[in-house]
């Protein structure tokens, strides 16, 4: 039986069992949800998994992820980091740290999490479940760092860097591009750049405007940019933060300021 979110296969057909840890069974569908290699009998690669709703609603002896996933965002950082230093030795320090903040962010992650499907496999609670917590960025984010941090305990960080190579090369052959490019760091630092060029020009930062509208039944966000009360263009993007970056790099892109 193919699982499609771990959740749902819990609440019907273990929680009536359950007794606070994860049996054979149970551990070999969680195995089957993931794409990349993990070792789900380690119980750090099982917290990893568990969100907080989950704990909250469950007597089970392992905790949430929330630890793990601190942990794991230092371990990303270190790796990124040593990527950037070694593939831009001409790069200064505070472009370093643009590229690795267009690189570890909340956005990417989510992008990375689904690449290996653990929205199949994060364990949530009833309410989050059906809210669809699975596909909420935040949590998918989160939960890729708490892998990361699972196994580094595990493994300490050859096996943490060994799981973010398997990860990056899974992103590479599925999209065809690297995942450190500096076009990429371009589109996200589009906003910024936007800024520096305004103050210049004007003396004033750009203003954006976002009001959430409804189109095709679904909620998204229309994001004007204003220079000294000028509308300078519009935009519509499910998200506010890259509707920003999205609308900032058209307008550098077409001069329209």
């Amino acid at each position: 039986m193919r699982i499609n979110q771990i959740s749902d296969y819990f609440y019907r057909d273990v929680q009536p069992f359950f007794k606070g840890s994860f049996d054979d069974e149970f551990l070999s569908k969680l195995s089957s949800t993931a794409v990349t290699s993990l070792d789900f009998s380690s119980s750090n690669i099982q917290t990893a998994f568990i969100h907080r709703s989950f704990k909250n609603e469950n007597s089970i002896a392992l905790d949430h992820n929330e630890k793990l996933e601190f942990l794991g965002d230092s371990v990303l950082q270190m790796y990124i980091s040593e990527l950037l230093f070694m593939n831009f030795p001409n790069k200064r320090e505070g472009e370093l740290s643009k590229m690795r903040s267009a690189l570890v962010n909340e956005d990417s992650l989510c992008l990375l999490a689904l690449l290996c499907q653990l929205d199949r496999s994060i364990l949530l609670g009833k309410g989050e479940l059906k809210e669809k917590g699975f596909q909420k960025k935040s949590i998918l984010a989160d939960c890729f760092e708490a892998v990361l941090g699972a196994r580094y305990l595990d493994g300490g960080a050859s096996a943490a860097y060994s799981y973010l190579d398997e990860v990056l090369a899974l992103f590479e052959q599925k999209s065809h591009r690297p995942f450190i490019s500096e076009a990429l760091i371009d589109d996200y630092d589009a906003k910024s750049k936007l800024q520096e060029l305004v103050m210049k020009k004007y003396k004033v930062h750009p203003e954006y405007l976002c009001d959430e509208v409804t189109q095709n039944d679904k909620k998204i966000f229309q994001i004007q940019l204003s220079i000294e009360g000028k509308i300078i263009d519009t935009t519509l993007w499910p998200s506010k933060k890259k509707g920003m970056q999205v609308l900032a790099k058209k307008v550098l892109a077409q001069n329209l300021i």
